[in-house]
């Protein structure tokens, strides 16, 4: 699930900025999927995995700070 939200994550960044409004529902369920795997791994002491994963989303949001509307 971590490899395919953080790949519609990726394709959504790379698109032109004018077509974001038409992703903005997919980018915040993968941003939120992401959030909520993050929260069970450390919930589950999976703390390398929780890291990974915070890592990512955290990464993929700097990338679309301003685009989210």
């Amino acid at each position: 699930m971590y490899n395919r939200y953080m790949g519609d994550l990726s394709y959504y960044n790379n698109l032109n900025d004018r077509f974001i409004p038409y992703y903005n529902n997919n980018i915040k369920e993968a941003l939120s999927a992401l959030q909520q795997m993050a929260r069970l791994t450390k919930g589950f002491h999976q703390n390398k995995l929780s890291e990974k994963i915070n890592k990512g989303f955290y990464a993929q949001l700097k990338l679309m700070e301003g685009t989210l509307k």
